[in-house]
């Protein structure tokens, strides 16, 4: 469980977990489980959305998405139980700052490891203010029905790349060749060599 307050120099969270000698101000053992565990295993043939902290998950919930996060902020992805999510269709809606970029990385490296590895987008929604996230994004939008936002959502996810792996890594970055637009061969000896 998380407890959160939020004050007016920025935002206090303390984890609080149940051992067998009762309730602790600290974080569960890792690997820790995803937030919303249950709704994930019960629902698992649908598209599952990565925010960046419960307030997030829960705003996205709200439209109907089905949304998790790991537990106890954007520096602890590597201490999650992502398995859940093997081979399913991840979204990860990142933060609009440094360090939602930093976890979508973060997130995204664990999940095309996984076996079977997961299909992950990363979509940013658009017009977020600076450190905004979808909690913020449907403030914005607050008078649209959960219907046209949900489907605003689905339509940016629709037409995002899913993650290569070795773009996580850094290594070359692969194009389908579908979408590679055809030019005319110049050739600097017939048949044998080009030019570029």
């Amino acid at each position: 469980m998380i407890v959160r307050w939020d004050k007016a120099h920025g935002k206090d969270i303390r984890p609080v977990s149940k051992t067998a000698q009762g309730w602790i101000i600290g974080g569960m053992p890792e690997p820790r489980p995803l937030y919303q565990l249950p709704d994930l295993l019960a629902r698992s043939k649908e598209r599952v959305y990565v925010c960046e902290g419960e307030k997030a998950a829960d705003a996205a919930a709200t439209i109907g998405l089905l949304a998790t996060t790991s537990p106890h902020g954007c520096e602890s992805a590597s201490k999650a139980d992502w398995r859940p999510l093997a081979g399913r269709e991840v979204v990860i809606l990142p933060d609009n700052d440094d360090a939602g970029q930093g976890y979508a990385r973060d997130v995204a490296s664990i999940l095309v490891r996984l076996q079977p590895a997961a299909k992950v987008r990363i979509v940013e929604l658009p017009e977020l203010p600076v450190k905004g996230d979808i909690y913020d994004w449907l403030e914005d939008h607050d008078g649209s029905e959960p219907d046209s936002l949900r489907a605003t959502i689905e339509g940016l996810v629709d037409a995002a790349w899913f993650v290569d792996v070795s773009e996580i890594n850094g290594g070359p970055i692969l194009q389908c060749l579908a979408q590679v637009a055809p030019a005319a061969i110049k050739w600097l000896w017939s048949g044998r060599y080009w030019l570029r």
